[in-house]
């Protein structure tokens, strides 16, 4: 979800090594092949980052990046993507938001 929607949930199921982020873009800078992502927790820590290439989706662009399941515990994350770096005083161009719940498998059960 972009910013200021609601946060979109997301079940990983049991063995997940990798998760892939497909980030769409509306209207990515013309010539822009690749952007840079960073994946934020709910307090603001840095979970990972890296670069994001573009993708083709179903008719809209995508920013696309991998990663490892066990950096995305249950918990609210964001993340901030970046049209060129993530230097000191860049500001993101698109925050997108999602949120890691317990699979059915992963809950006890009474």
């Amino acid at each position: 979800s972009r910013s200021g929607g609601a946060a979109a949930d997301f079940a990983p199921p049991p063995g997940t090594t990798q998760v892939r982020l497909r980030l769409q873009l509306a209207e990515p800078p013309p010539g822009q092949k690749q952007f840079y992502a960073v994946v934020e927790n709910a307090v603001g820590k840095r979970i990972a980052q890296g670069p994001a290439r573009l993708e083709k989706g179903a008719g809209e662009p995508l920013a696309t990046l991998t990663v490892p399941a066990r950096l995305l515990p249950v918990n609210d994350y964001r993340v901030k993507l970046y049209f060129r770096s993530s230097g000191p005083g860049a500001e993101p161009e698109i925050t997108y938001r999602f949120r890691i719940i317990p699979t059915a498998e992963s809950i006890p059960k009474k």
